[in-house]
């Protein structure tokens, strides 16, 4: 596959929803918590809380570079963001968890080059892997995922 590295990955321009600030327990280890979408929310994402999102983040892209998960590669857009590319072919570079860190957390937004927006099915399906990734490699890198 012909790989665009000088095209960026947009974002859905869509209204986010305000993160909840009211006190809650902290939920325990390895929970998934999944949450209903409003129309408007529609860019798929999860979200690992942790303590140390850049470890995280780190522990990730070494075994990517490591060859320790096969079928993940790092790609870069033309600002050096990295984003995580399923290698299978009808996968490949179509939809990317982009990783973001935060204090307290790690997100994953899904995206994908300029024009080549992918189906809901094809975002589902690479969410679903990277979750897989996340808790069968990472499990004690996080206290929960969240998924959008």
């Amino acid at each position: 596959m012909h790989k665009k590295k000088n095209q960026k990955p947009i974002a859905n321009l869509v209204a986010q929803r305000p993160a909840d600030t009211s006190p809650t327990k902290k939920p325990k280890p390895i929970h998934v918590q999944l949450t209903q979408l409003k129309e408007v929310d529609n860019n798929m994402k999860i979200i690992a809380y942790t303590d140390s999102p850049t470890v995280l983040k780190n522990a990730i892209d070494k075994k990517i570079n490591d060859n320790e998960l096969k079928t993940w590669q790092i790609e870069k857009s033309d600002k050096k963001e990295v984003l995580y590319s399923h290698t299978p072919e009808q996968w490949n570079e179509k939809a990317m968890p982009k990783p973001k860190v935060f204090t307290n957390k790690l997100e994953f937004d899904i995206k994908w080059w300029d024009d080549k927006e992918p189906d809901e099915a094809t975002k589902g399906y690479i969410l679903g892997r990277f979750v897989e990734v996340l808790m069968v490699h990472f499990r004690n890198e996080f206290s929960h995922l969240e998924i959008k």
